[in-house]
């Protein structure tokens, strides 16, 4: 298996989330899992079974959940284990006001191979999901949404279309 390949089966694994999230298939899901995974997400750190369990509930509150995935930012592939970082966008729709809601995240796996099965594929043995700043441009300018600059003039008068 070349370089290329590796990479490829680590996204193809991130796009099998991806699906599955995608058709609330709780069983599938756990499927791409080690069953002692550490799970991390927005600094909590959860068992498998809570962390299945919270998605579940998750999962029936809202509508439409997917992410996509814009770049590859880091990967490191052994013969054992592997890490992926990818930069993703994650959407859904909120069931109380109708509207599609979505956020700015990295998710990092851990893999490592799964020699239980006799399959030698990869499974996560690790998955953090951290939460990334949306930047607003205005004017080539980068402002964060805490920032704490005044608006110019023409801001102020024309707010309310933006």
């Amino acid at each position: 298996m070349t370089a290329n390949d590796n990479i490829n089966a680590l996204v193809d694994i991130a796009l099998n989330l991806k699906q599955q999230i995608e058709n609330r298939d709780i069983e599938k899901l756990n499927m791409l899992f080690d069953e002692n995974a550490r799970i991390n997400i927005y600094g909590r750190f959860y068992t498998m079974k809570v962390f299945l369990s919270n998605l579940q509930s998750l999962l029936g509150a809202i509508e439409q959940p997917g992410f996509d995935i814009s770049s590859v930012d880091e990967s490191e592939i052994g013969a054992e284990k592997a890490f992926i970082a990818l930069s993703l966008e994650i959407f859904w729709i909120d069931r109380k006001i109708w509207d599609e809601v979505s956020q700015l995240a990295t998710l990092s796996l851990e893999l490592e191979r799964d020699y239980k099965k006799e399959s030698n594929n990869w499974v996560i043995s690790g998955f953090t999901l951290a939460r990334n700043k949306k930047v607003i441009e205005k004017q080539d300018v980068p402002i964060f949404p805490n920032d704490k600059r005044q608006p110019t003039f023409l801001d102020g008068i024309f707010n309310f279309w933006y």
